[in-house]
């Protein structure tokens, strides 16, 4: 499968949480209500702390988006990286999580 490969990218750094949540932020940092909209056709956004700090909502979605299945999370990271072209890690996450999906169903 893609072990070896996920391995190696987490490794760099490309997809961890962290990673994940530092890039968000870079993006979001100024306008949360840009953010919730960008995730709210793929992710109930009604279950976030929203009126928390920027970082808090972050953290939030990350930890709530790895529970959705796993097409969920690539139409959500998609979404993402396609708002956000300069970002390789969101780049990165979405196309491993396509790759995930068509994995899945050649099942």
């Amino acid at each position: 499968m893609m072990e070896p490969y996920r391995e190696k990218l987490e490794a760099s750094g490309l997809i961890t949480d962290e990673v994940l949540a530092d890039e968000l932020y870079k993006y979001y940092e100024k306008d949360t209500r840009l953010f919730l909209a960008h995730i709210s056709a793929n992710f109930p956004v009604g279950e976030l702390r929203n009126n928390e700090a920027v970082p808090v909502i972050i953290s939030d979605f990350l930890t709530r988006c790895s529970a959705q299945k796993l097409n969920q999370q690539a139409n959500i990271f998609n979404v993402l990286s396609k708002r956000n072209p300069g970002s390789q890690p969101l780049k990165v996450k979405s196309l491993m999580l396509q790759e995930q999906v068509i994995n899945q169903i050649g099942e």
